[in-house]
């Protein structure tokens, strides 16, 4: 795959906005300044098609790996192609995330976890929403429409992280990878987790809708056949966690 497929020399900069996938609770999962992840793509792009920019600057659009699952491909390609000129594209499938962060500037999400690895990379992402990395100094997080829009008409005067911002950067991917957020709990011998996760990661890798709940729940009532659910190690340790933490 040639990098240069987008004719690089060409512009002053070039975006990636990377989508989420539309459907995938875009109301729980904390702060946001658009109605949801479909608003947010579709005023971003109605923005820069009706906005005269001092440089010139293609940008990049790029659908969620997930939009499969929620039959959401013909929604996304026919927003993109409502939009789509000479500076808003669709991106290839040819083009993967690491031959993104490598021609692109700066990366547009919501909350996305790819604006972490742009972050890490000395690119800075420009948030639209409530992030687990938000506020940590090495992304830009407007907080409503006008001060958003008015980061992307000026978007060609970001500069590059410094060395101090990519290494915080690192260390977030590095908490969050670990999930030194998150209480430990342990693993059931009830409920098939791990085989849940795997099922779903390799179905989602061959572009395939994974019935992960079929998998749950015969396994599940299986289990609790002959076990009991009280003994159960995920049981104890879900069961300290909410009374030594939670308050009612």
């Amino acid at each position: 795959m040639k990098l240069n497929i987008f004719d690089q020399k060409k512009y002053d900069k070039i975006i990636l906005i990377a989508s989420h996938a539309f459907s995938d609770a875009p109301h729980v999962t904390g702060y946001q300044i658009f109605r949801d992840y479909y608003d947010h793509m579709y005023e971003t792009l109605r923005f820069i098609n009706n906005t005269e920019f001092d440089k010139n600057i293609l940008w990049i659009l790029k659908e969620h790996p997930a939009s499969f699952l929620y039959n959401e491909k013909k929604i996304f390609k026919n927003l993109v192609d409502k939009f789509s000129s000479d500076k808003i594209v669709y991106c290839p499938n040819s083009i993967n995330t690491n031959d993104l962060i490598k021609i692109c500037d700066n990366v547009i999400t919501t909350r996305g976890t790819i604006g972490l690895e742009f972050a890490a990379e000395g690119k800075k992402p420009i948030l639209a929403g409530a992030a687990s990395y938000s506020h940590l100094g090495f992304s830009i997080d407007p907080k409503n429409k006008d001060e958003y829009f008015k980061i992307l008409k000026n978007i060609h005067k970001i500069m590059h992280l410094n060395k101090k911002q990519i290494f915080k950067a690192k260390e977030a991917i590095y908490f969050l990878d670990n999930n030194f957020h998150y209480h430990k709990l342990e693993n059931s011998n009830i409920i098939s987790i791990s085989k849940m996760k795997k099922k779903y990661y390799l179905d989602m890798l061959k572009s395939k809708v994974s019935n992960v709940e079929k998998i749950s729940i015969g396994d599940t009532l299986k289990n609790l056949s002959n076990k009991n659910i009280i003994d159960d190690p995920f049981y104890k340790s879900l069961s300290y966690y909410f009374k030594n933490n939670v308050k009612f």
